[in-house]
């Protein structure tokens, strides 16, 4: 039941995380945003570079994959920056996606 309300709601992405700072390894997971509260979608140059540098093979994408930084309204915190996989033309047609589904009920 909680996946049937936040797929209607949120947007899920897949993101790209580091594992401790300088580790130099990285975890997928999935990760579920509010369209809404989405300030910014912009191309993530460094992601690209390791990918196109083979540094990011162990997780299992294509090679021509490219990588997304979305930045999320926070609250009083700010906005904070997630990297996602996906070109931004992409992820941006997703978020689109979802809040007209939202429009229609």
């Amino acid at each position: 039941m909680l996946d049937i309300f936040m797929e209607r709601k949120m947007v899920r992405l897949t993101e790209i995380v580091e594992n401790g700072m300088g580790a130099n390894t990285y975890t997928v997971r999935s990760v579920y945003i509010n369209p809404s509260q989405i300030v910014m979608i912009r191309e993530d140059s460094r992601f690209n570079t390791l990918m196109s540098e083979g540094k990011l093979n162990a997780l299992g994408f294509d090679q021509t994959l490219k990588f997304t930084k979305v930045s999320v309204r926070g609250g009083g915190s700010g906005n904070y920056d997630i990297t996602v996989a996906g070109d931004s033309i992409s992820i941006y047609e997703k978020v689109n996606a979802s809040s007209k589904s939202l429009l229609k009920g």
